[in-house]
């Protein structure tokens, strides 16, 4: 079941399967991958903060901010 659920969060592509012995080259392709998907994750999350501040100022400062961060 846990495979499935890889699977299918990681588009159940093959692309990084190591079914060649390259262990090492498929797992850190698998990271930078996560890397990259919390840099999103933590961009979103802090729009959605920004979208809340009902400053006009401080909001547009607050995107600016989060996308300078990300």
């Amino acid at each position: 079941m846990l495979a499935i659920g890889i699977a299918l969060a990681d588009g159940g592509d093959d692309e990084d399967d190591p079914g060649d012995g390259g262990f090492c080259s498929a797992t850190a392709s698998v990271q930078l991958k996560a890397c990259g998907n919390e840099v999103k994750d933590d961009f979103l999350v802090a729009k959605a903060k920004c979208i809340n501040v009902s400053d006009e100022k401080k909001r547009k400062e607050c995107f600016v901010e989060a996308k300078a961060a990300s």
